[in-house]
């Protein structure tokens, strides 16, 4: 495990389904309320099964929230419905695996050492074939040291530009139309540069096609 790259940050799609994956003791709670919203996350210690937390998780997917799936999932068998409820919303199933050590778990945790010691044992069997089960940007922590003190950053999906603050000039369905395009261009304050528009609040050249530029910005498809 030591000879794993060392991780500065961990990264998760701002919509996407979090899924942390650990043995009884991991420390999954704690991770969760330390970073993610009560509204976000769904233990299974509050679920009556495992359908039931699905379907929760479920909705505030289909509403477009992220969400943190608090479990166990350490077989590949009880991840199976994780990662089709993923895909079912056309997310990205994120896990974080807390792979502490065994005796960190059996000293704060009342689940039989056995217990413990066969949920370490298929995590650690299993968790290299997370990517191949369907899950993507997996991290793991190894210590409560990295769990406590790891900056977690949302990452924007391509084509989510909340960062852009416009104002925003969108133009669409102009095929076989660039006279207009330019006529309507103009119009707007824009200054038409052979094949690209520049508008004197600040946007950069805009080339005839899609594209995003900043200041003051033409959308053109």
């Amino acid at each position: 495990m030591s000879a794993e790259p060392a991780l500065t940050e961990l990264t998760v799609p701002a919509l996407s389904l979090v899924v942390l994956i650990g043995a009884h003791g991991a420390g999954k709670s704690t991770f969760a309320a330390r970073h993610f919203a009560p509204e976000e996350v769904f233990a299974q210690a509050d679920y009556p099964d495992v359908p039931s937390l699905l379907a929760a998780a479920g909705e505030r997917l289909a509403a477009g929230g992220l969400a943190v799936l608090d479990g166990l999932f350490v077989r590949p068998v009880d991840r199976v419905p994780v990662t089709g409820l993923a895909r079912a919303h056309d997310v990205k199933p994120v896990p974080v695996v807390l792979d502490l050590p065994r005796a960190v778990l059996e000293a704060r945790t009342a689940a039989p050492a056995d217990v413990v010691a066969a949920q370490v044992a298929e995590l650690r069997r299993t968790r290299r074939g997370l990517h191949a089960e369907g899950f993507r940007n997996e991290q793991v922590l190894f210590s409560d040291e990295q769990a406590r003190t790891l900056p977690l950053r949302r990452t924007l999906l391509r084509g989510d530009r909340r960062d852009l603050t416009g104002p925003f000039d969108v133009i669409g369905d102009v095929h076989g139309c660039l006279p207009e395009l330019r006529d309507l261009l103009r119009e707007l304050g824009y200054d038409l540069t052979g094949d690209g528009a520049r508008h004197p609040q600040g946007a950069r050249r805009c080339s005839w096609g899609t594209s995003w530029t900043a200041g003051r910005t033409v959308w053109v498809s």
